[in-house]
């Protein structure tokens, strides 16, 4: 069995590290995705660009839900505008935690 630790959560999700994998589960809402760290960065990175006064033109349709569709991938995500707010908090808090902890353990060695 795997083991499991949260790196962080906040009201609406959190993220674990799976140390035997090198990878990081993301449970946020209705999305639930494993990533390495490259990927883990990379999604945030593309969160973190996705300009707030641009939220409105992605938004579809009567559902007003914002559709993104990251790295070239055949998938798209769907949340509102608050939904994607808590994400972009919960992605930027779990790479700048991993920042930190990469500090600390050079500074230690």
């Amino acid at each position: 069995m795997e083991t499991h630790q949260e790196l962080i959560r906040t009201e609406r999700g959190v993220v674990h590290t799976v140390p035997k994998r090198n990878a990081f589960q993301i449970d946020f809402g209705n999305v639930y995705m494993v990533l390495d760290d490259r990927g883990l960065r990379r999604f945030t990175k593309f969160i973190e660009q996705t300009d707030e006064d641009q939220l409105e033109k992605l938004k579809v349709g009567p559902s007003n839900k914002i559709f993104i569709s990251p790295c070239k991938a055949s998938l798209c995500f769907a949340f509102e505008e608050e939904e994607f707010m808590h994400l972009r908090e919960l992605l930027t808090g779990a790479v700048s935690l991993l920042g930190m902890e990469k500090e600390i353990e050079e500074i230690l060695s």
